[in-house]
């Protein structure tokens, strides 16, 4: 490798542009004049570490043009309003019974783990589920044979 021509950039102005002004790394390679493979050259030499995507976006609002194009980019995956209410009434329905109910406060639940755990303990089961594992382990999927 080459030796460096620029010399690193100095660990409180990283430090305090960075952590104190939250500014980008590409904002800090423009405020020196350099490109950026040097800022994260000194932010490595310095141990220093930088945000994540998500770190980086906490706290940020976006601007209403940004979220116009989100929400046009969205169209397709997001529900009409309509469709999410008609997905919680279906879940509220179907689902509801059960909520926060243990095998001890409810005799619907109580039943259903009994037959789970009947189940289970039926000799095809574990026949089925020796030959999964079985072959989870030898594909290399599993470490960890039951």
């Amino acid at each position: 490798m080459p030796p460096r021509t620029q010399a690193l950039l100095p660990q409180e102005a990283l430090e305090r542009l960075y952590y104190e002004e939250r500014l980008s790394i590409a904002a800090i390679a423009a405020k020196f004049g350099t490109n950026v493979r040097l800022v994260r050259d000194s932010f490595t030499a310095h141990g220093l570490t930088w945000r994540t995507r998500a770190e980086a976006s906490t706290g940020k609002t976006k601007s209403p043009e940004t979220r116009l194009k989100i929400g046009q980019k969205r169209l397709g995956h997001k529900d009409t309003p309509e469709v999410a209410a008609g997905k919680r009434d279906v879940l509220r329905r179907v689902c509801s019974w059960s909520k926060g109910l243990t095998a001890r406060s409810d005799p619907r639940v109580a039943r259903q783990a009994t037959a789970a755990a009947a189940a289970m303990r039926t000799p095809e089961y574990r026949e089925r589920r020796s030959i999964l594992t079985a072959r989870l382990v030898a594909t290399g999927q599993s470490t960890h044979p039951r």
